[in-house]
């Protein structure tokens, strides 16, 4: 059912449906990996001050007094979601890379016309890799 509707919405309006779902895209796999990140530094940060305790004693010349520990990164600026990355990201989709991809697939299909699928799909993804990758990852 909902695939049958997004099929109808690319019927009738392919490039703004597109270019949405290139920014749900985008924002979604930018999300994804930003809870990776924070797992891993989290787990980073953790390891960090067990293995460097807040305070070390300073024991040169039998002083008693303590030193600081070298400390990581300030742990909540590390764990937090960046908003405005993923932002970022969405709007990149929504006006660049939704766009210009829908573009040039539509070129694509009206330029090649070899004869056997096979060999129409090999050419189409030539071009794409060595025209249109460039230039969209650039």
């Amino acid at each position: 059912m909902m695939w049958t509707a997004y099929k109808q919405l690319l019927a009738k309006h392919p490039l703004l449906t597109k270019a949405c779902t290139s920014a749900t895209m985008m924002s979604a796999s930018d999300a994804t990996i930003q809870t990776y990140e924070t797992r891993d530094q989290t787990k980073l940060v953790h390891a960090f001050e067990q293995r460097y305790p807040t305070q070390i004693p300073n024991l040169q010349k039998g002083c008693p007094t303590f030193v600081q520990a070298p400390s990581p990164m300030n742990a909540m600026e590390q764990t937090q979601r960046d908003w405005k990355r993923t932002g970022d990201l969405a709007v990149t989709g929504l006006l660049y890379s939704g766009p210009i991809s829908h573009a040039w697939y539509s070129v694509l299909e009206k330029v090649v016309k070899a004869k056997g699928r096979v060999v129409n799909v090999a050419i189409k993804m030539a071009l794409d890799a060595l025209l249109f990758s460039p230039v969209a990852v650039a």
